[in-house]
């Protein structure tokens, strides 16, 4: 019996390593399908200028990528910046509603300071996008912020702890707890 597709949210902070870690994953997991918002974004025309009108168009194709795949039988990863828990509901409801697992996971750092200072050391939002300099930082912790909120009305989302500089430890406790979870 093949086992029942997995939707993993994969949450946290401003390039704390979400991509990364959905690089390594679909490395060692044939045909699960990683689905990077920002690089959907990416593949709009002038996306940069019309951002407001995009997001929410690139949300809804997410949507219908998931719920896709999810029905063919495969898993599906996605790395995303949480800022609404009605996101996150949304997508549960899309896996339940396409026979899969729901595991919903959080990279956790030590806090916003330390998360300002990962976004820094990156220096650039995404694909494209602007640079993140010193007159961002207050953009990052309203981010921060945001994404807090949201995880605290997901109680059941799970923290990995995500060392700076320690992706092999940080991928394996992501394992661990699909394992686990899913």
């Amino acid at each position: 019996m093949k086992p029942k597709p997995k939707l993993i949210l994969l949450g946290g902070c401003v390039a704390v390593g979400k991509s990364t870690i959905a690089e390594r994953y679909l490395a060692d997991h044939a045909l699960t399908l990683a689905i990077n918002r920002d690089a959907v974004m990416s593949m709009m025309g002038q996306w940069l200028t019309h951002e407001d009108e995009a997001r929410p168009y690139v949300y809804e194709l997410v949507k219908v990528m998931i719920a896709t795949h999810l029905r063919s039988g495969r898993d599906v990863l996605l790395p995303y910046l949480l800022l609404d828990a009605k996101e996150a509901e949304a997508f549960e409801a899309i896996a339940h509603e396409n026979g899969a697992a729901f595991v919903e996971l959080f990279l956790e750092v030590s806090g916003e300071d330390e998360a300002v200072q990962i976004a820094l050391d990156r220096g650039v939002w995404g694909e494209g996008a602007d640079p993140i300099t010193a007159e961002s930082i207050p953009i990052v912790r309203e981010l921060y912020r945001r994404m807090e909120e949201a995880l605290n009305a997901r109680p059941k989302t799970v923290r990995v702890p995500a060392p700076r500089g320690e992706i092999d430890k940080t991928y394996n406790a992501f394992l661990h707890e699909i394992e686990t979870n899913g």
